[in-house]
């Protein structure tokens, strides 16, 4: 499968539990499933997004990967802060809605770019909308080592 289509997965599995927060203020049976659905959510997402880092080039994916974990830490971040200062100003509402728009943006976002989209253009789906991998991708996503040929040893008998 295609690591676009488990991210939109995750996206709408997280913004799922998201909705249950916001409609669940005073519930504490709608805490449960929400951290559930946004935990999985989450996890799915980011295991298909270093998915796609380690198609990509093969001499790079130690720096992309690390630049993807610090910008993720980072948004997170900031993410809570935010929603902290909605939280003590505004209350439940402020704060729910907020994560809910976080979360609709970054599926909106997503799915503005197929997922074979090719770097000619950044949105569209031009490269159509397959769910499985490319022979092609899948082959230029592996890495060939050179290996240095043994000499034969002959058996001699002892």
């Amino acid at each position: 499968m295609v690591p676009w289509y488990s991210m939109i997965i995750g996206i709408s599995i997280a913004l799922s539990g998201h909705l249950i927060g916001f409609a669940s203020q005073y519930s504490l049976g709608g805490v449960i499933p929400q951290v559930f659905f946004m935990d999985v959510g989450q996890s799915c997402s980011q295991i298909s997004n270093q998915a796609r880092i380690f198609q990509l080039d093969p001499t790079a994916r130690s720096r992309i990967n690390a630049n993807y974990i610090i910008f993720l830490f980072l948004g997170q971040t900031m993410g809570s802060a935010v929603g902290t200062r909605l939280y003590t100003r505004h209350g439940w509402w402020a704060s729910q809605g907020f994560a809910v728009g976080c979360v609709a943006g970054a599926l909106l976002l997503s799915l503005v770019r197929g997922p074979w989209q090719t770097e000619d253009s950044w949105c569209g789906y031009s490269g159509g909308i397959s769910m499985r991998l490319k022979k092609d991708s899948v082959e230029s996503s592996t890495i060939s080592v050179p290996t240095e040929k043994q000499p034969d040893v002959e058996n001699d008998g002892s």
